[in-house]
């Protein structure tokens, strides 16, 4: 009994991302179908859309990796999930003024993949194989940081400003070290 529960459960929940046509019948019922319900019969036209794919969009090599289920640089965080198949085993983060940089480490079937991500895109990738170890011969230039815009600038100075910010020593050095970054870039140092 749990088992045809279970069934009819899936069979519901799964139905209508087939069906496009809600049908109630005689006996209270209901049914999904690619058809119009029968005349006398109440329903209702389900609105289907169709999320695109992962890969709409993505350039050709992108595509291709994700078929052949290789990981290669510039895999988003999510095509790389897809590619292993799954999430990491362990995943080790920091967050940097350039943003957030991962490690993420994967061990299936007697070797270790370490994947390195920067903004959750892969930039770097070593595979392990027992002891010999194995380095993709592909390289990562990361895109050239461009200095923060005036507007940037009197923002910082805005946030120090404020009156509720004042008595935060910690967000004030922080600040403080942002405008300091700020400005050295505008001045080209």
């Amino acid at each position: 009994m749990q088992k045809l529960t279970c069934l009819m459960l899936l069979i519901t929940v799964t139905a209508p991302a087939l069906a496009q046509y809600k049908c109630l019948g005689p006996g209270g019922e209901t049914s999904f179908q690619q058809t119009p319900c029968p005349a006398g019969q109440a329903g209702q036209k389900l609105r289907i859309t169709v999320s695109p794919s992962i890969e709409d969009g993505r350039p050709q090599r992108i595509k291709q990796a994700i078929a052949e289920r290789r990981v290669v640089l510039g895999l988003s965080r999510q095509e790389l999930n897809r590619v292993m198949r799954g999430p990491p085993d362990t995943v080790n983060s920091s967050i940097h003024s350039s943003g957030r940089h991962d490690q993420l480490i994967y061990r299936q079937d007697g070797r270790t993949l370490y994947v390195y991500t920067e903004n959750d895109v892969v930039t770097s990738v070593q595979d392990t194989e027992g002891a010999r170890v194995r380095v993709p011969v592909q390289t990562y230039s990361p895109p050239v940081r461009q200095c923060p815009s005036d507007a940037e600038i009197r923002n910082i100075e805005m946030d120090r400003s404020k009156i509720q910010n004042r008595d935060n020593d910690r967000l004030q050095a922080e600040l403080a070290r942002q405008l300091g970054e700020a400005r050295a870039c505008r001045r080209g140092g």
